[in-house]
């Protein structure tokens, strides 16, 4: 072993969907900006990790299996040490569902799986070449501008919009990986709001554009300014919180009444601003951490069984005043995963959409100075896909907001996570 315990390597692949995917079923017929895979291999004290990150919506079960097993070949990792983050950028194709047996989509699924894995492998590999004796350093920024929450009170019940009155996590939280003459390896960073600047909106002709969206814009901001570098755009609390700026939004006006506007094409200049807001923050912070040799690199797998609901088909959620969170006596499931990066620094993942309070009361109740949670996330096969999307606060189901309606799991569930995560956090 050399001087230095810690290594690290990372790499990026672009996801180059072919233009025989296009128009794909969902309507994506032309890409603005392609999304990328990224990798970050972690070894300390004999232990080694890695991270794979996807700019993309969601890859299902089957997907996510398929890029597990891409960098286990790639590194010669076990499955159970390879943390697979789907970031949820909500302008990128979806694969066939499972369900979907056709010919077309059986079809459609190779020609999107190949993409997805070419690039996986491509990071891997690069991540892989690129380990080297290295420091980490973790701390936080905050970036006020770029995020808000999106509960909002119309005249029809509560809904999505731009709701500055709910609570929302201004908090960035950047973890610097660095080679011993101070050089950028790769900078991880999460922050509480999906990606999605153009969710929902489309071009002036009706075209549909595939983008990474604020993630990518942030990422690529990062990367542009650390030469060498691999940023990560991680998703946090965006089961409410979303980009303060959106290209197709519900505008609230007097007496609750609202309407929706669509900037179009032109809600890309907002994807670059936002993106060059976050990502300025980010530099400015990765750049005064103080990064240093760590010893140990751990994991926990742990299992927290939720009482399980019918989880309402999303076509067909909307205001409303009323709603039956009525439980269906099934039990769903989730596997949150606890990275420890050294004594101080604790990354939680976890598959729900959790919301802002949920995850500011994780990181309060927590005993390690840096704590950060990110969502859509498992540790290799486990992680609890089918345990249902969104997990709102209590008081989200008694105002019957879009979370509670198009969740998978009861009230008080959230709750219970805090409490569940706080034990796994300080059982150290």
């Amino acid at each position: 072993m050399n001087e230095h315990s810690f290594s690290a390597g990372a790499g990026k692949g672009e996801i180059a969907f072919p233009a025989e995917m296009l128009p794909t079923p969902e309507g994506y017929n032309k890409i603005h900006d392609a999304p990328h895979a990224r990798v970050i291999l972690m070894e300390a004290g004999g232990e080694r990790y890695a991270m794979v990150h996807l700019e993309l919506n969601n890859v299902f079960e089957t997907g996510t299996a398929r890029v597990i097993q891409a960098v286990s070949e790639e590194t010669g990792l076990d499955p159970d040490r390879i943390w697979s983050h789907c970031l949820h950028v909500l302008e990128t194709p979806h694969p066939a569902p499972p369900m979907d047996r056709s010919p077309e989509g059986a079809r459609f699924n190779e020609l999107f799986f190949s993409a997805v894995e070419t690039a996986v492998r491509k990071a891997a590999r690069q991540a892989l070449a690129s380990l080297r004796p290295a420091r980490v350093g973790a701390g936080y920024a905050r970036c006020a501008t770029c995020n808000t929450n999106r509960n909002i009170l119309t005249d029809q019940g509560w809904w999505l919009g731009s709701g500055e009155a709910g609570p929302s996590d201004k908090d960035v939280a950047v973890v610097r990986f660095e080679a011993t003459d101070g050089s950028p390896i790769a900078v991880l960073f999460v922050y509480n709001a999906q990606s999605s600047v153009m969710d929902g909106s489309r071009g002036a002709d009706g075209s549909r554009y595939i983008t990474a969206d604020l993630a990518g814009a942030s990422a690529a901001f990062v990367e542009g300014q650390l030469p060498g570098c691999v940023a990560m755009y991680c998703t946090g609390a965006g089961g409410d919180g979303c980009p303060s700026f959106q290209a197709k939004r519900t505008v609230l006006g007097a007496a609750g009444r609202t309407w929706t506007v669509d900037l179009h094409e032109t809600g890309f200049l907002l994807v670059e601003l936002l993106g060059e807001r976050l990502g300025s923050v980010v530099v400015q912070c990765a750049e005064a951490l103080s990064c240093r040799d760590i010893e140990t690199i751990s994991a926990v797998v742990g299992s927290i069984d939720f009482e399980g609901r019918p989880r309402t088909p999303l076509e067909m959620v909307r205001p409303s005043r009323t709603f039956d969170f009525t439980g269906d006596g099934s039990v769903k499931t989730m596997e949150p995963v606890l990275l420890r990066i050294g004594q101080d620094i604790a990354l939680v993942g976890v598959y729900a959409e959790i919301c802002a309070r949920t995850e500011m009361e994780i990181k309060q109740r927590s005993t390690t100075p840096f704590t950060a949670i990110t969502t859509f996330t498992q540790m290799g096969l486990h992680g609890g896909v089918g345990m249902g999307k969104y997990m709102g606060e209590q008081d989200m189901y008694e105002r019957v907001t879009f979370q509670a309606m198009n969740s998978g799991v009861c009230a008080g569930s959230a709750e219970r996570l805090c409490d569940y995560l706080a034990t796994l956090l300080n059982n150290k």
